[in-house]
């Protein structure tokens, strides 16, 4: 405990010593005066990259406006492919389930009649 005590006050003793160095006080006055200009100068470095951020938009805009219009064309022929191919299992499904099975009903009484059956 005594020791701590010793250690504790040397400490102490150090930093009011090298508080009243005067290298001490120009080194505190320096990092002062540099937090304040980084301080100052955030917003003007924030206001660059957004600057950068806008041009990069302004010269990529064209192109991602042609994106845009890819990917609707892309949206617009997939739905048609989509309506051809439904149009088609559609027709598929009268053609096979309906018209031909009345085809040949209609053939077969017709030559069932012929027959005289």
């Amino acid at each position: 405990d005594k020791i701590g005590r010793l250690v504790w006050r040397a400490r102490l003793d150090f930093a009011e010593e090298r508080k009243k160095s005067s290298v001490w006080w120009d080194w505190a006055h320096t990092l002062r005066v540099v937090t304040f200009a980084l301080r100052l100068f955030r917003p003007i470095r924030k206001h660059r990259r957004m600057d950068l951020v806008k041009r990069m938009l302004d010269q990529t805009a064209s192109a991602f406006a042609m994106r845009v219009v890819v990917k609707r064309y892309m949206k617009k022929v997939t739905l048609w492919q989509r309506v051809f191919r439904t149009s088609f299992h559609i027709h598929y499904l009268i053609r096979s389930k309906i018209l031909e099975p009345m085809v040949w009903a209609s053939e077969t009484h017709i030559l069932g009649t012929a027959v005289g059956l």
